[in-house]
């Protein structure tokens, strides 16, 4: 069955308060039908304790010394609860009993061997009273007993009055209860209902859109605090990826539009084999660059997907490093790449090895480019903090501070690489963001324009 929230806060809230309330009345009322019946009992033995001196002993009877104040107006009146009173030999037989009791009998009980006798519930002349029998001794013998009642008909009047009051106000409490806890639960969740209307009406189209702040500094405003920031990436991821794609389109439009260009001259009119062979071969440069592209492209779309289970493992970076450019050197002739290795603590570090490859290929590639031919490419593995670091340091031209902070997004070029013939379309640094956080590496950039530029890895401890 589907019941709204509202409802169900209503029902939940509604039901607990409700059984505690009637617990509340339940208890209410044991405690003060206990204390009604109490006071009725402290009373009745007061009464017993004032009789029991009057009785006169006569052989095997008993009887009351002077009947007489029984026709007083307190044992004749109803209105002050008057006192009866019945002696009866132990075989339960009537020996005496007060004027006011008049044709009835108050009932024996016969006592049941070492159990104590409490005041009991009875009836005398159609009207309910109250009963205590106490054993009556003469001379430490037991002859019979005193039958002592009083009237609990007002007692059970109000236990009667109090229990009606209960059973009205209850139902009366639970609808009050009712209309409030719905009137609440409509008022908490309005800011629900509010995020709710926001998020439906945000779309692609009004991504910069934010749910309003509810007042109060608690959970609600936690949940939409956390809404918004969660609104605020997918409108930064949106904005990112459709960067991503007008720069994608644009970097393949310029290749394609170059083979188009050349194949349309080639077929204008017949050429000469060497005007063929160069008009090929900057076809082929082009598809070779071409392709390079899309195999970074492709490379960035599956590292969210492909790459997330990949396993680390423990890897001694000096070796690494040294394997890689003894592997990698001659791709980089013109440069000579250096390893540089602070040995204390030595230098294991918990990362992935194909990753770990492909970090040290885009930088080393990146400072290639910018660097002028026969600068030196410094790899420093060095020590701080009890944590290992590797440094990839070029001579180079450097960035501009104020570029520094875009360095990593796809297809950005620094102004000084865009002016310059160094070829790329901006990828190789972005990899290497995403390689690092893969592996949890922490990455930073240091560069000063004309003055190279530094790429601090610090790995895991």
């Amino acid at each position: 069955m589907n019941i709204s929230f509202q409802n169900r806060i209503t029902a939940y809230s509604t039901l607990l308060i409700g059984l505690f309330i009637g617990l509340v009345f339940v208890l209410i009322f044991v405690l003060s039908k206990r204390t009604i019946f109490s006071n009725l009992d402290e009373e009745l033995m007061l009464e017993a304790s004032d009789h029991y001196d009057e009785m006169v002993f006569d052989e095997s009877t008993v009887f009351f010394r002077d009947k007489k104040q029984w026709a007083e107006r307190e044992h004749t009146m109803v209105q002050v609860s008057p006192i009866f009173i019945q002696l009866v030999n132990l075989s339960g037989e009537i020996m005496d009993k007060s004027p006011n009791i008049q044709q009835g009998n108050l009932s024996f009980y016969p006592p049941v061997k070492n159990k104590e006798q409490k005041p009991i519930d009875s009836e005398l002349n159609g009207q309910r009273i109250r009963q205590i029998q106490l054993p009556i001794f003469d001379q430490k013998k037991k002859v019979g007993f005193m039958l002592v009642a009083i009237s609990s008909e007002q007692a059970w009047n109000l236990v009667s009055t109090l229990k009606l009051i209960f059973w009205i106000a209850f139902p009366g409490v639970l609808l009050i209860l009712i209309f409030l806890t719905r009137f609440l639960a409509a008022k908490s969740i309005h800011p629900v209902n509010l995020i709710t209307e926001t998020t439906n009406r945000i779309s692609k189209n009004n991504l910069s859109e934010r749910i309003p702040l509810p007042t109060n500094n608690d959970e609600l405003f936690t949940l939409t605090t956390a809404i918004n920031a969660l609104l605020a990436r997918i409108e930064s991821a949106m904005l990112r990826e459709k960067q991503f794609t007008t720069d994608a389109s644009h970097e393949l439009r310029t290749p394609l539009a170059i083979i188009q260009g050349t194949l349309e001259v080639l077929i204008r009119k017949a050429r000469t084999q060497a005007e063929y062979e160069e008009k090929i071969k900057a076809t082929i440069q082009e598809v070779n660059s071409l392709s390079e592209l899309l195999d970074q492209l492709l490379f960035i779309a599956r590292f969210e997907n492909e790459f997330q289970s990949l396993p680390m493992e423990k890897l001694d970076l000096e070796n690494i490093c040294k394997t890689w450019v003894s592997e990698n050197q001659s791709r980089f002739q013109s440069h000579a790449i250096n390893i540089e290795a602070d040995r204390i603590g030595g230098s294991t570090v918990r990362a992935n090895a194909f990753l770990l490859d492909l970090i040290l290929k885009n930088c080393v590639s990146n400072a290639t480019k910018y660097s002028e031919e026969g600068a030196p490419i410094l790899l420093k593995i060095w020590n701080q903090d009890e944590r290992i670091k590797l440094s990839v340091i070029d001579y180079g031209q450097g960035i501009a501070k104020k570029e520094l902070e875009s360095i990593f997004s796809p297809f950005f070029r620094s102004n000084s690489a865009k002016n310059s013939s160094v070829e790329g379309v901006g990828l190789g640094l972005s990899i290497v963001q995403k390689a690092c956080l893969l592996q949890e590496i922490e990455l930073s950039i240091d560069s000063e324009l004309g003055n190279g530029t530094e790429l601090n890895f610090c790995f895991k401890s």
